[in-house]
């Protein structure tokens, strides 16, 4: 069982005097690796319920990574103020 988001930002390599197929797996997320890899039989869940943003600050990433299917799970009336 692999957790995770192939969609979430990548890790940065500064080390540049590494081989390049060395350089490329680790520029390229394991979980994106293993959602390009068509030959891995995957079953795949999205979980688009989010308790943690506001509600205004979710909307960018569900619009533009998630085909807006994101949702709140904790109302308005419970979140701070933005300011």
């Amino acid at each position: 069982i692999v957790v995770g988001d192939h969609k979430q930002l990548g890790p940065v390599v500064t080390e540049h005097s590494l081989c390049a197929p060395y350089v490329s797996a680790l520029e390229t997320p394991f979980l994106e690796r293993m959602h390009q890899n068509s030959q891995r039989s995957m079953t795949s869940t999205m979980l688009n319920e989010q308790y943690r943003m506001h509600p205004s600050i979710r909307s960018f990433p569900s619009s533009q990574f998630y085909e807006s299917m994101l949702e709140d799970r904790v109302s308005i009336p419970h979140r701070p103020q933005l300011n």
